[in-house]
C-alpha cells in the first residue's frame, strides 16, 4: 500500500547517515488511474519525501488493460 511504501522510504532515509553512498529514488507511472492527482503526488514526493532522484513514466501505446 501507499502508506507502507512511504513508511519504508522514511526508514531507509535514516540509513543514509550511516551509508553515505546510499541514494534513494522514487519511480512513478502516470496513467488514467492517477492523472487527476499526479501533481499532488509529485509535490508530496518532492517536498515531503525529498528523494535523491525521481522519475515519471508515461503509459503510452497499446496497453494490455485498455482502462488505463
Amino acid at each position: 500500500s501507499f502508506r507502507n511504501a512511504v513508511a519504508t522510504f522514511n526508514r531507509l532515509k535514516t540509513l543514509k547517515a550511516t551509508y553515505t553512498n546510499l541514494n534513494l529514488g522514487i519511480a512513478m507511472t502516470f496513467s488514467s488511474l492517477n492523472q487527476d492527482r499526479i501533481m499532488a503526488l509529485i509535490e508530496f514526493v518532492q517536498h515531503d519525501l525529498k528523494p535523491d532522484s525521481m522519475s515519471l513514466s508515461l503509459i503510452r501505446g497499446a496497453v494490455k488493460d485498455e482502462s488505463l
